[in-house]
């Protein structure tokens, strides 16, 4: 997730929570400190919060974290510690293949980022943070990232898709290094790698505007 214009669909959505896109992981959080567990366990406060009736006050994020907490592959949750800015608040990342069908994936959440973004702003998002605390700040980005997973992970072709584009940002990367931006065909490529990234955000910005909604209704 950066921090700019977001949008979304209520079909997206539905796809989300209707199995449609179904993820299998397990949600890991070994690698986090003490002090970035705590921070943890009070976002996972918000996503299982439940009102009179039982039911989830925010069954997006519910549905999501259920989902992403159930099964085999392996998602871990990493929580930088360093001091500098990004402007980056989140992102979903395949880490590795297993042979087995086992995936490893990672979701970064960058605390300091969100922190710095108190609310948001028609020129920098849609979904904006503005009457969230910070708590469900970090759990808004999360969903975001969820819905990545939950997407990514849920199939086999989403999973090669997901890995092909991250390996050609990658290579652009390097061709930018050794070869310079001018090099033949390199902004063509450049631009068809930002157009599948782009198309790959539906979901997770559908989801968050879901998310967003519910929040804001349950505080």
């Amino acid at each position: 997730m950066r921090i700019q214009g977001l949008a979304g669909t209520a079909v997206l959505v539905a796809m989300v929570l209707s199995g449609a896109v179904r993820a299998e992981a397990e949600i890991r959080t070994d690698g986090l400190s003490g002090r970035q567990l705590k921070t943890w366990k009070a976002i996972v406060a918000v996503i299982e919060a439940v009102g009179p009736d039982g039911q989830p006050l925010r069954p997006t994020l519910h549905h999501l974290y259920r989902e992403l907490d159930s099964s085999a592959h392996g998602l871990r949750i990493v929580i930088p510690s360093t001091k500098g800015s990004s402007a980056i608040a989140g992102r979903f990342r395949v880490e590795s293949l297993g042979t087995d069908g086992r995936h490893e994936a990672s979701i970064t959440l960058n605390l300091r980022t969100i922190d710095r973004v108190l609310t948001g702003s028609p020129d920098a998002q849609l979904v904006t943070f503005e009457k969230l605390g910070r708590t469900e700040r970090y759990a808004q980005v999360l969903g975001h990232e969820m819905a990545h997973a939950a997407w990514t992970l849920g199939d086999a072709e989403n999973t090669r898709l997901v890995v092909g584009v991250q390996g050609r940002a990658l290579e652009l990367a390097r061709r930018a290094q050794t070869e310079g931006t001018g090099a033949k065909g390199f902004s063509a490529a450049v631009q068809e790698n930002e157009r599948l990234v782009r198309w790959l955000e539906k979901p997770a910005l559908a989801a968050e505007a879901a998310i967003t909604e519910e929040l804001r209704a349950s505080r």
